[in-house]
Formats: C-alpha cells, structure tokens, sequence
C-alpha cells in the first residue's frame, strides 16, 4: 500500500528504494535515510525482510531516536517481528509507528 500511494509515479523514480535485508546493510539504511528528497516533499524506503538484519539492526537506534522528518521509513519483517524487549522498539514506538499485522484465518 504504501509502494503504491506516498508518492506519485512521477516522483517514485528519485525518491521511492526498496531494499532487502540480505542485500544492505545498517549503515546504507542509514545513509539513504538521512538524505533528502528530490523534487518531492517525502522519500519512502522499504527494506522488505528485514528479519535478515537481526544481528544488526540495533544500529538503527540512534536514527530511530531522531528520524529525518521528510523519510518514511518501513522495515518489513517475513515470520518473525521485532523483539519489543530492545532499545530500537521502544525508540520506533516514540517516534514512529510499530504495526503488525496478523494473517487472518478462515
């Protein structure tokens, strides 16, 4: 849903990413996150399984704490979920929004 309605197709060639937790790193998370939009009031980068970063996904702690305004940043995670116990949760829950999203059954 979001691939398809933040931006307009227009802007989605400069300012739309979608990256895979086994093909990036943190920092070039980080790095993409803090930049700014191009010709467009916002960027969406969506790092689909994501659950692939968990041995270093604790880094993001320090951009999650204070997010670039102009970025929506969405991590997606394939059968597992961010452990709520750690330090990154709680600062996503601050400044963001945590949604999850359970399969419904017949």
């Amino acid at each position: 849903f979001i691939e398809d309605n933040v931006l307009r197709e227009d802007e989605k060639g400069f300012n739309q990413m979608v990256l895979y937790g086994r093909d990036v790193t943190v920092e070039d998370i980080i790095g993409n996150a803090k930049r700014y939009p191009m010709m467009a009031e916002k960027q969406v980068i969506i790092v689909k399984e994501a659950q692939d970063l968990s041995r270093t996904i604790e880094q993001l702690t320090g951009y999650a704490e204070n997010p670039q305004p102009s970025t929506v940043l969405v991590f997606n995670y394939k059968y597992k979920k961010l452990d709520k116990r750690k330090k990154l949760h709680k600062a996503i829950s601050k400044n963001g929004v945590i949604y999850e999203n359970k399969r419904l059954y017949d």
